[in-house]
């Protein structure tokens, strides 16, 4: 009988190994499977350059996270989807990525509308979600638990404009501003924080062109008719090349003080086209002093032969909170890196650290102002100097109270 048991025994032993390590392997296995991420944007269509740039930008995050040996091995793959800039479509996208393609996290789009969309998916399917859309919106009253915008919002870029401009004798504003989520929120913030840092502003008219327009002539006589000392402009990619080229034969740009939002692809479209003096105000431009500025710039060059914008800035804060995310998460687990992201810090291209609030999960933005100028250095466009920001953006941010009552209000 005892010789019998023992080489049963031993069958046993030699088969209970063979399955531990069958599991191990399969373990081990899917532990090597990539980390897929989800990415949509504006592909086709005014905006398709700046996609492209803000791509770029967040694949130079990617490859350098990838060539470091990932997360214990694992690499992120990127799944690239184009909204064709309407938000249905890039709902649809982002069913289809989370849905069939499994992906892990879903990334993306500056296009707000697009942003608001993809969030109600990805709250849904319990995604996270980093957006760099600028609505409000995204992270206050349609805010959740898994979208995460590290790019500021309107408050931000609404606030800073207004404070710069507050600083001048100025006193009589128009706004020019794109009849969709992005436009509509930064006038009515624009709008709110001039009244606040400069109590005698006046604000004329408000004017709507749509996404896409082709003809701003309309516009164009409204503001010259007005006579305002400041034309505030939230209009972007081929919109804002267009505006422009229309409104330059028109002296516009001479009779008033222009801000606008601006990239270098405008920049570059434009050309020697560019009126001096237009105010821009943007996320990052790659002549922005200081150390931090100046490596951004060699790492965003060297990667993809292009200068650094807002585009670049863009898709590199994008990766950068869902790389730092995961690494400090040590794992791609949902809630791990929900609670991982909640508190992240990590210094930008202007030298400035943000940080992504835990109530809101959104970070506050240093946006730049600067001026065009032509400069020997960039013969065939136009630069950027003389760059003014607000000091203390996270000033310029609602409470969490108020984000609480905001969202419980939406319920």
């Amino acid at each position: 009988m005892k010789k019998l048991l023992i080489p049963c025994l031993a069958l046993v032993i030699v088969v209970a190994w063979l399955f531990g390590l069958a599991c191990f392997e399969k373990v081990l296995s899917a532990e090597k499977k990539p980390i897929k991420v989800g990415v949509i944007w504006d592909y086709t269509g005014t905006v398709a350059e700046d996609a492209r740039r803000c791509t770029l930008g967040l694949k130079m995050v990617v490859d350098e996270f990838n060539a470091a040996g990932g997360l214990n091995g694992r690499r992120i793959e990127l799944i690239l989807r184009d909204t064709k800039q309407q938000a249905g479509v890039a709902a649809r996208e982002a069913r289809d990525l989370v849905y069939n393609q499994k992906v892990d996290f879903l990334a993306g789009s500056n296009n707000s509308a697009a942003v608001l969309a993809v969030s109600e998916v990805a709250k849904e399917a319990k995604k996270i979600y980093i957006g760099v859309g600028k609505s409000k919106k995204i992270t206050e009253d349609r805010g959740h638990r898994y979208i995460f915008n590290p790019d500021g919002n309107t408050r931000l870029t609404g606030g800073d404009q207004a404070y710069v401009l507050a600083q001048e004798p100025y006193t009589k504003y128009v706004t020019l501003c794109g009849d969709y989520a992005w436009g509509r929120d930064l006038a009515e913030d624009f709008e709110n924080s001039i009244l606040k840092f400069k109590p005698n502003a006046q604000l004329l008219k408000k004017l709507w062109p749509k996404f896409g327009e082709k003809d701003f002539t309309p516009f164009i006589t409204s503001i010259l008719s007005l006579n305002p000392e400041v034309l505030f402009c939230a209009i972007w990619g081929g919109d804002a090349v267009t505006f422009i080229r229309q409104a330059k034969p028109y002296g516009l740009f001479e009779k008033m003080r222009v801000v606008c939002f601006g990239s270098q692809s405008v920049f570059e479209a434009l050309g020697k086209d560019m009126p001096e003096g237009i105010y821009f105000y943007l996320e990052y431009h790659f002549l922005y002093p200081g150390k931090e500025s100046e490596k951004f710039e060699k790492r965003y060059y060297d990667y993809s032969g292009l200068h650094a914008d807002s585009m670049a800035y863009n898709g590199w804060v994008c990766g950068t909170t869902l790389v730092e995310g995961i690494k400090k998460a040590g794992t791609t687990e949902t809630e791990a890196v929900v609670k991982a992201l909640e508190g992240l810090s990590f210094m930008t291209p202007v030298g400035k650290k943000i940080t992504i609030r835990a109530c809101d999960h959104l970070a506050p933005l240093y946006t730049l102002v600067g001026k065009t100028k032509f400069v020997p250095e960039y013969p065939d466009w136009a630069v950027l100097v003389d760059f003014k920001m607000h000091p203390n953006p996270e000033e310029l941010l609602i409470s969490c109270d108020e984000v609480r009552r905001l969202r419980e209000a939406a319920k």
